[in-house]
């Protein structure tokens, strides 16, 4: 017993000793602890958006309804799998909003990403996100393939990630988009 709150003690200063160095703080937050002085802010280069999100007009089963038949539409894409993490929430007696996943790819595309950078390999394939919100709002949302290609330092594959690009603005369109608009 002796030992374990030797350890406890010894965790927790390591933990507050962390929190307290100020060499991995933001900018802003050095400056206010620096007895709020007169320096101005140092600016933060801000890191592209990981993820494309596009609110739909639809509601929840009727946006992801219509992403799987777009998915479904186009060749020569194919769907790898389906996670309904609401569905899994209530096996473990939780209660989550609707929320699915569904991942599906275009070996054609992939694979000169991943030959470029096998490790791009964890992001694909394509996964496409459609939830429902606290206030009802269902979205589609995506990675951003450009973010991940700079992710995994791939570069001279513009033609490929434009493609991938359109494609997913186009079936995230197509799913949020209601009928006739």
């Amino acid at each position: 017993m002796k030992n374990f709150w030797l350890v406890a003690f010894l965790f927790g200063a390591l933990f507050i000793s962390s929190c307290g160095n100020s060499d991995t703080a933001e900018p802003s937050v050095i400056n206010q602890q620096n007895d709020n002085k007169s320096a101005e802010p140092k600016s933060i280069e801000t890191p592209p958006e990981r993820h494309v999100k596009v609110k739909s007009e639809r509601g929840f089963d009727e946006t992801y309804d219509a992403l799987k038949k777009a998915i479904e539409s186009k060749e020569p894409l194919a769907i790898v799998a389906e996670l309904d993490h609401s569905a899994n929430a209530k096996k473990a007696g939780i209660e989550l909003r609707p929320t699915k996943v569904i991942m599906f790819g275009n070996p054609a595309l992939g694979t000169p990403l991943m030959k470029a950078n096998q490790e791009i390999g964890v992001d694909l394939p394509q996964k496409m996100l459609v939830y429902e919100d606290e206030k009802g709002n269902v979205y589609v949302l995506y990675n951003d393939p450009n973010v991940l290609a700079e992710n995994h330092n791939i570069s001279g594959q513009d033609e490929v990630l434009t493609k991938i690009s359109g494609a997913l603005k186009g079936l995230a369109e197509a799913a949020a988009k209601k009928e006739g608009k």
